[in-house]
């Protein structure tokens, strides 16, 4: 796999590293997206909000999709809680990407790759969007993977 890996951006480790990813992924895969990381929170907010009762369905109860919300909102970096979280917010980022997005493990033969899915794109919506990659590193470092 390291010989299909093109390039890295690996952000500060700040608390915000999965919203610098994410957002690194959305400039290159939809140019006219282009947005500062700050903005990728705010986006997983209005996501939630649009669409709560699919959530509630795919990651359990309304309490379980407040609370990712609620610390969402909340913007404090100190709290391992409001670190963007790939099993929290994969299917919402997959949505406001329209696209796949894919969760590298560094031990990827005990840990294959995490896919998600968007399930409220069309086909054709997804087909033209390429895959935004992540890799999860260092215990809860997130970085961009740009592939050959």
């Amino acid at each position: 796999m390291h010989k299909s890996i093109e390039k890295i951006f690996n952000p500060p480790a700040d608390g915000n590293c999965g919203f610098h990813v994410v957002e690194k992924g959305l400039s290159l895969s939809i140019p006219q997206k282009e947005k500062s990381w700050r903005e990728v929170r705010p986006d997983l907010i209005e996501e939630i909000g649009r669409t709560h009762n699919y959530y509630n369905q795919i990651l359990g109860e309304a309490v379980e999709m407040d609370k990712i919300r609620d610390n969402l909102m909340d913007t404090a970096i100190t709290r391992i809680d409001n670190l963007l979280s790939k099993c929290d917010h994969g299917h919402i980022l997959t949505n406001i990407h329209k696209g796949p997005f894919v969760i590298f493990h560094p031990d990827w033969k005990n840990f294959p790759p995490q896919p998600f899915l968007s399930n409220l794109c069309s086909s054709l919506e997804v087909s033209i969007i390429h895959p935004i990659s992540l890799g999860h590193i260092s215990g809860n470092h997130l970085i961009f993977i740009i592939f050959n």
